[in-house]
């Protein structure tokens, strides 16, 4: 013959399924094959020092549906969102921020082609500037890019989350890379490598 082979299923199979959802309701579908075990998902985790894209949106929606999935296969499921909050990303927003901020009571200033040039950076160094005027422009630049970056980054934070939580994604962990280099962790484990 043609070479395939036709099978069908009866409409019993069918009415047995609809019953089993109707009879488990929100469980169908749920089974203990992960007998418990722990597993963390970590997701999204969007680079603090701007705004979301698309891209994380999609990791956002995939990263949860996994997370669900496990969940649904019986794991302790724990959805982490990890804050890239210390390290070149930071320093280069500080950075950014930092001459955004001076541009706007001198001349001359130049944005670095690796710095960050988006509109949000403008905005955190207007709205800094609001705030505490020029009295950061003769103090060190570290002082200045410290007090920037701690004005700038809590924000963008709060818009990773509002921006998850808009489409129902909620973490039970927003955990902060500075955490670890705060409690010496890293270079502990620098050390035991």
């Amino acid at each position: 013959g043609p070479g395939f082979i036709n099978f069908f299923l009866s409409d019993r199979y069918y009415a047995d399924i609809l019953s089993d959802v109707s009879e488990k309701g929100e469980d169908y579908g749920k089974s203990n094959y992960g007998e418990g075990k722990r597993v963390l998902v970590e997701f999204v985790s969007a680079n603090p020092t701007g705004p979301m894209h698309i891209g994380n949106a999609r990791g956002g929606a995939l990263g949860d549906c996994l997370a669900s999935v496990l969940e649904a296969a019986g794991y302790y499921t724990e959805r982490e969102f990890y804050i890239n909050d210390a390290g070149n990303q930071i320093n280069k927003f500080g950075l950014s921020l930092d001459l955004r901020y001076l541009q706007l009571y001198k001349n001359g200033i130049e944005m670095p082609e690796d710095s960050y040039h988006g509109e949000d950076i403008i905005n955190h160094a207007k709205a800094f500037a609001e705030i505490h005027g020029d009295s950061f422009v003769e103090k060190s630049e570290e002082e200045r890019r410290k007090a920037l970056v701690e004005f700038a980054l809590p924000k963008n934070i709060k818009g990773l989350h509002d921006d998850l939580a808009k489409y129902r994604i909620n973490y039970d962990t927003w955990f902060k890379e500075s955490s670890l280099h705060q409690s010496g962790e890293t270079e502990r484990i620098i050390e035991l490598l």
